[in-house]
């Protein structure tokens, strides 16, 4: 996920890049933007971890990984559900 481009912590970076250019340009909810941006920041560090984990899986043949990421798969949505809540307050 990490090399090949199919969205995960890259697509996340991105975004969190675009807030932090977008906010000085906001006339109000600047502090909605910064908080919805660490999130997406913990949302990119946590995707790396699933693609990391992923690669394990396949290298050591072992479902431990797999269930690992999984389990870091909710924790990405909720944090992803909470910054675009944060978004929509805008």
């Amino acid at each position: 996920m990490e090399r090949a481009g199919t969205g995960g912590s890259v697509f996340r970076n991105f975004y969190r890049d675009f807030l932090t250019e977008a906010t000085p340009h906001l006339s109000q909810g600047s502090d909605l933007v910064a908080e919805a941006t660490a999130l997406f920041a913990a949302s990119a560090q946590a995707w790396a971890r699933v693609a990391a984990l992923i690669e394990l899986a396949g290298a050591d043949a072992s479902d431990a990984p797999l269930q690992e990421a999984s389990a870091t798969c909710l924790h990405i949505a909720e944090l992803e559900l909470a910054a675009m809540q944060l978004l929509l307050r805008l």
